[in-house]
């Protein structure tokens, strides 16, 4: 006969070893239902076959015209005179459908590739001209000659790069009046130190905001709007990067677009994209010399100062004379002094 109708309390009643049985129960209990349910769910997939979602693989990438150019406009327009390319804005999204092994090797950034049969879309998409590749698209690597790099700057091609924080914030100032004088697609490489990531709840959605900086001491705040279960990974995949890599860790973002600059906060603001990602190691010499400036003294000492300021909810961007420093604490107790001035008749 029960002493009591409470699970707890019986469990609680329990002898040491009794209480064990029941833990034991409980683990194995968990992994046979889980088992179980992978059965039933394999055997339901094996029997109804509408039930399996097939997806089509392809890859989208923004490519350029390639021209080649005479010798006279190739002196005109040189890198060293400062000229612009001579192609602006004709630039277009190509789709590529069930790509093949073949056709991942040939497209890389930089590489110069010929292509054959294929389709146009009758609309713009951002502006864009939408191309797709389909089984009858041919292509083909363009043989390089010693010229080529030059021809790509003609193009309009510029060799990936990550901006700095100075750039960052120019250009995400500039939004606040006009979107000129900014990137072509919008989207730029940053590199930096995380300072500080969290997770906010913005109207029905989460928004996942990571805070980072550089040399300068000025700071960048990329947002990542969460849009279901499926789509929460940017954070849990920074806890672990942070957790492992520490407080030095350089991280590089890939494709970020740029918005508004927050003037209450005085940072820049980025979005995270459809086709954004981050790195941690990639080789790159600006991640080289991050990573050296983050284990310096003078790194650690200006990110010691960014870190207060954050935790007392006040970002500074602002570097001070020698002769000043910026004190942060809490008001213990506060004095009122009366001077009453000598007076002489």
């Amino acid at each position: 006969m029960m002493s009591s109708y409470s699970p707890l309390e019986y469990y609680e009643k329990l002898p040491k070893e009794g209480q064990r049985i029941v833990d034991n129960w409980k683990e194995k209990r968990a992994v046979m239902m889980q088992d179980m349910t992978r059965k039933w769910v394999d055997s339901t997939l094996q029997e109804d076959p509408s039930l399996t979602r097939t997806s089509i693989p392809f890859l989208r990438v923004f490519v350029k015209a390639y021209r080649t150019y005479s010798a006279r406009a190739q002196k005109k327009c040189a890198p060293g005179n400062g000229a612009e390319p001579l192609m602006k804005n004709e630039g277009a999204i190509l789709t590529i459908w069930r790509i093949s092994e073949e056709q991942c090797n040939l497209i890389k950034e930089g590489n110069v590739i010929r292509v054959r049969n294929l389709a146009v879309k009758s609309t713009l998409h951002d502006g864009l001209l939408q191309l797709t590749a389909n089984a009858k698209t041919q292509m083909q690597e363009h043989p390089s000659s010693p010229i080529q790099q030059q021809q790509l700057h003609f193009s309009g091609y510029k060799k990936r790069a990550h901006i700095s924080m100075v750039r960052m914030h120019i250009f995400s100032k500039k939004r606040l009046t006009s979107s000129t004088s900014l990137p072509a697609t919008g989207e730029v490489d940053i590199a930096g130190n995380i300072l500080k990531f969290e997770k906010k709840r913005r109207g029905l959605s989460e928004v996942v905001m990571v805070y980072m900086s550089d040399e300068s001491g000025l700071i960048l705040r990329l947002e990542k709007e969460v849009e279901d279960a499926d789509d929460d990974f940017l954070y849990p995949q920074l806890s672990k990067v942070v957790q492992e890599g520490g407080n030095d860790v350089v991280i590089a973002f890939h494709d970020v677009s740029i918005l508004r600059f927050d003037v209450e906060e005085n940072t820049a603001v980025a979005a995270w994209t459809r086709s954004s990602s981050f790195h941690i190691k990639n080789g790159s010499p600006r991640l080289r010399s991050l990573q050296s400036w983050c284990e310096s003294s003078a790194g650690k000492m200006l990110r010691s100062n960014l870190a207060t300021a954050f935790r007392a909810g006040i970002p500074i961007t602002n570097k001070y004379p020698s002769d000043q420093a910026l004190a942060i604490g809490y008001i213990l107790c506060f004095k009122k002094r009366i001077l009453i001035p000598h007076l002489s008749l």
